[in-house]
């Protein structure tokens, strides 16, 4: 551990105080990240949660040494107070063939705004002007899409709606309630005669799966699929880079969406495509994510919602993509928008391949897949 820096006084030597502005995070800055978190995403609850402490250090400061020169930052006011924070998460990936880093940001936090209104500005400003490749996020708020787009991001459209398929309307009525209120779940029971009744109305007939069958994926298999499935992606992940089992294993710390399901679908013998998704008894389902063969994409999402018909889930939500949102549209599906993906590089040649073609950067490529998102940390 480094020295602390001294100034002089007239009583001797002093604790001089620490730098101000936007800095490196690190350990000592934990337990200020901590709090700003619970306090910000959580209404103050896990607030003193050694588990988020831990899960902070785990995701932004136990990093490989690879990405040591891209790290994630803290604001440190006039006072050496922490009062923003800025999550970076930096991953392997290909563009054209080409071998790229893209840092992920995300968790952009001040804890004054009103006090100092340009923390987050100063965060994202920084951040951008680091050394990798490409820059993005698929978790930009309003707040910080504005701050994107305002410092050269690309809003990314087709990667940034949400869709939502009801299986069961009744009981999603009450899901959808029972996120602002948790005791109205006791309720879920006594939506299942009218989602009876529901069912035989042709909107809302139980999804068939097709001639397809689904089992449970071991990170192996998982890995070896997406990495032939996104073959012909523009930008994609190297698979064979990412530590898929404990990016996993941190997926399922999602205790707000539910157990985690990943599932590879095959048609005979062949795998044709895999979903990894949340979701609680009686709720609604959070797709991590959905990847398919060429041409088997229907199919796929077809089995997926049967598979979470079959449980008793109410509904399921994802993020888009333009060949999902293509194969969502003609399956009954409503669409908003909550949280767009971001991305940008200095560089007018990738952004210009990134324009041209399929990209592999929601989900579980993305930052979608950290417990931050999703978990209670009580």
């Amino acid at each position: 551990m480094a020295e602390p820096a001294f100034s002089q006084h007239e009583g001797g030597a002093v604790p001089a105080p620490p730098e101000a502005g936007v800095v490196p995070f690190s350990a000592t800055h934990l337990p200020a990240v901590a709090g700003m978190f619970a306090q910000t995403f959580r209404g103050g609850a896990g607030r003193s949660a050694e588990t988020l402490r831990r899960t902070i250090a785990q995701l932004f400061l136990e990093r490989d040494a690879a990405y040591a020169d891209i790290p994630s930052l803290v604001h440190v006011n006039a006072d050496g107070r922490v009062d923003g924070f800025l999550g970076v998460h930096v991953a392997a990936f290909e563009c054209a063939g080409q071998p790229v880093r893209v840092a992920f940001c995300g968790s952009l936090m001040a804890a004054s705004p009103d006090t100092d209104p340009f923390v987050g500005a100063k965060l994202l400003r920084r951040f951008l002007a680091g050394p990798q490749d490409i820059s993005a996020s698929e978790s930009a708020n309003a707040v910080s899409q504005g701050l994107w787009t305002r410092l050269r991001g690309a809003v990314l459209p087709d990667y940034s709606l949400e869709w939502i398929r009801v299986l069961r309307p009744a009981g999603f009525g009450i899901a959808l309630a029972g996120h602002a209120r948790p005791a109205l779940r006791h309720m879920a029971p006594l939506a299942r005669p009218f989602d009876a009744l529901a069912g035989r109305i042709g909107a809302f007939h139980a999804p068939q799966p097709g001639p397809c069958t689904d089992e449970e994926g071991d990170s192996a298999t998982i890995g070896a699929l997406l990495e032939r499935f996104s073959a012909d992606a523009v930008l994609r992940p190297e698979w064979s880079a990412v530590d898929l089992c404990r990016r996993l294993a941190d997926a399922r710390h999602k205790a707000r969406y539910g157990p985690m399901q990943a599932r590879i679908v095959r048609r005979g013998k062949a795998a044709i495509g895999l979903f990894v998704y949340h979701a609680h008894p009686d709720g609604i389902a959070h797709v991590l994510d959905i990847a398919a063969a060429p041409g088997q994409l229907p199919a796929v999402i077809d089995h997926l919602f049967a598979h979470a018909h079959a449980r008793g889930l109410v509904g399921l939500r994802g993020r888009t993509r333009p060949d999902l949102l293509e194969a969502l549209l003609t399956r009954r599906c409503h669409f908003s928008h909550r949280a767009a993906t971001v991305v940008t590089s200095r560089d007018p040649a990738l952004m210009d391949r990134i324009r041209s073609g399929r990209l592999v950067i929601n989900g579980l490529a993305g930052e979608n897949w950290m417990p931050l998102i999703g978990h209670d940390f009580a």
